[in-house]
């Protein structure tokens, strides 16, 4: 029987190698963080949700949840798969969100009966009630954006956001607004979504 060696192991009977740098590799790694789309759009995520839980930290709301009660005061009743279209999450996680939203009374869910296997979904007057509430919040972290924002920046942001594309085609299209939305099978399913 053969006896398996861990990799670090048969590395810590090995030398160390000295650092290699090729000074004429240029490597993406080369690149300041603060030039990095990916690292500024993540960290611009992590402000947000910071921010926006500070601003709603007696509310017990997380920005998905918001997002989802925005959705269905925005277009009314609709069904399970095409929330987690707007929201750009898959169908499991959406249910999660929906599932959190119910118990609190600000969602009814029903079969629909042209198609017995989706749900619909309903913002209730309590659910109206708590997004208006939860809305105050997230529209004081938006004018704090907005005020620290150059003249017009807020909106060349937005605008760079929602109109790149490039690279996007294996986790599915970007809806553009919640008018053009995607089904919500072609979204990459991620085990780090918020819920």
């Amino acid at each position: 029987m053969t006896k398996k060696i861990s990799v670090s192991a048969a590395a810590a009977g090995a030398k160390a190698l000295p650092s290699v740098r090729l000074a004429t590799t240029n490597l993406f790694a080369d690149a300041p963080l603060m030039e990095r789309f990916g690292f500024l759009i993540r960290r611009l995520h992590q402000i947000h949700i910071a921010l926006f839980m500070q601003e709603a930290e007696d509310l017990d709301i997380t920005t998905i949840q918001f997002t989802a009660l925005s959705v269905l005061h925005q277009l009314g009743e609709i069904d399970q798969s095409e929330l987690a279209a707007h929201v750009g999450m898959d169908r499991a996680n959406v249910s999660d969100v929906v599932r959190r939203l119910t118990d609190r009374g600000y969602v009814t869910v029903r079969v629909n009966p042209a198609h017995g296997r989706k749900r619909l979904l309903l913002l209730t007057r309590d659910g109206l009630s708590f997004l208006k509430i939860a809305d105050r919040c997230a529209l004081a972290r938006t004018g704090a954006y907005r005020r620290g924002a150059e003249p017009g920046g807020s909106k060349s942001v937005c605008c760079a956001v929602t109109t790149s594309r490039a690279g996007t085609e294996r986790v599915g299209p970007i809806p553009a607004s919640p008018e053009i939305a995607a089904p919500a099978h072609s979204f990459a399913r991620s085990r780090w979504s918020e819920r």
